[in-house]
């Protein structure tokens, strides 16, 4: 009992991921030749994206910049004793941010770019009197967030490239292809909140903020 009921979901995705099984909602049923071909297509896509790294990565850079905004969003600084009100000022480069200024300035790198060390000695070297704040982005589950990238963005090509089937066949495998994108997009964006949330900040001077 417990170790079917354990096992029967992996070996289904499983069965999807082979392309025997189609997912609808739910629902598993086996794969029709109008659904086979909306699956080679799907794969061939998965192919090609995987083989642009330059393509995966403007997407993830772009989910963690967005990722990163929508964390900060609602957050207030004041500063000093008066309270100042002051913006945040998010910078994402190689290079620092510009002095001068009002805004607080956050510094975010990602373990894709620089190493950990860089950025904790980019702090260091700053001082305790820097208002820059840095931030570093691990390089954690880089295969499964690719992955997933390169899921949705080849769900969704074929979504968009072959449009509303007349049949019902069509409109099956265009459901399924809709759930496979669904299920891709949730997992990416549960790794991109992990990837958030273990996020180190830190001041200048190299001390951590929690």
């Amino acid at each position: 009992g417990p170790r079917l009921r354990r096992d029967v979901p992996r070996i289904l995705k499983k069965l999807v991921d082979d392309g025997v099984l189609l997912e609808d909602h739910g629902e598993f049923n086996l794969q029709t030749r109008e659904s086979s071909e909306w699956e080679k297509d799907y794969r061939n896509r998965v192919t090609r994206i995987q083989a642009s790294e330059h393509e995966v990565a403007q997407q993830r850079d772009a989910l963690l910049r967005d990722g990163l905004q929508q964390a900060i969003r609602g957050v207030k600084v004041n500063q000093g004793q008066s309270k100042t009100p002051r913006q945040i000022a998010m910078h994402f480069s190689d290079d620092p941010p510009p002095p001068g200024g009002t805004d607080v300035q956050v510094w975010v790198r990602d373990g894709w770019s620089v190493s950990e060390k860089a950025v904790l000695d980019s702090a260091r070297s700053a001082g305790q009197e820097s208002p820059t704040v840095f931030v570093f982005v691990p390089k954690k589950g880089a295969e499964d967030l690719n992955r997933a990238i390169t899921q949705v963005k080849a769900a969704q090509d074929v979504l968009n490239e072959k449009g509303v089937p007349a049949t019902d066949a069509g409109r099956e495998a265009r459901s399924a292809m809709q759930t496979r994108l669904e299920h891709a997009e949730a997992t990416r964006a549960k790794l991109v909140r992990e990837l958030i949330d273990s996020a180190r900040v830190l001041k200048g001077g190299g001390q951590e903020l929690h």
